[in-house]
């Protein structure tokens, strides 16, 4: 049930969309940063092919938890940020129209 006041349910709605966005763009930011620090080892071989590896090679090493190692960390960052672009969006769309 959303509440009567609309700025509440809007706040409500873009902690939700926060929440979900850093939960699903969580396993591409990990393994981003895995390629972007990668060395090649003693032979040469670089340790990931690319990112779909990095992410696979990261499930078999550490298990499917280790694609979101630090999320509370990267909610904080990433929510603020999804909450004020959605709510920022909705008060232009209503300006514009």
């Amino acid at each position: 049930m959303m509440p009567n006041n609309v700025s509440l349910a809007w706040f409500i709605s873009a902690t939700f969309a926060g929440c979900v966005a850093a939960t699903m763009s969580l396993p591409f930011d990990n393994a981003k940063t895995k390629l972007q620090k990668m060395k090649a080892n003693a032979d040469g071989v670089m340790p990931y092919k690319n990112i779909f590896d990095a992410m696979a090679k990261t499930m078999a090493q550490e298990g499917p938890k280790g694609l979101w190692v630090g999320l509370p960390t990267f909610m904080f960052r990433i929510c603020p940020h999804v909450m004020i672009t959605m709510i920022v969006a909705e008060k232009f769309k209503k300006l514009l129209l």
